[in-house]
């Protein structure tokens, strides 16, 4: 990951997970990617834990056309951010 990637997900709480949250996220991760074929992606900022642990759940009964107009949309938004961050204050979100 990179480290926006960390930060962001820090910002969400996602880097002191309990370790049945950890042991759910990896699970929820694994069947997303099997049924999809790509990473889970959401704009960590925009949420919060709960909020991506349901759309992890939700997105997975999606189909991966679905998915994966979600996945660009979400990388739009994320890209966005940190392109607003650094040409308007330098800094990193």
């Amino acid at each position: 990951m990179t480290s926006d990637s960390v930060t962001e997900q820090a910002s969400a709480g996602l880097d002191a997970l309990t370790p049945a949250e950890l042991e759910l996220i990896t699970r929820l991760n694994a069947a997303y990617r099997l049924r999809h074929g790509f990473p889970f992606i959401i704009c960590v900022p925009r949420h919060t834990k709960r909020e991506i642990l349901d759309a992890f759940r939700d997105r997975t009964g999606n189909t991966t056309g679905a998915e994966l107009a979600e996945a660009i949309a979400q990388i739009t938004v994320i890209t966005g951010r940190r392109l607003r961050a650094l040409v308007h204050d330098g800094t990193r979100p």
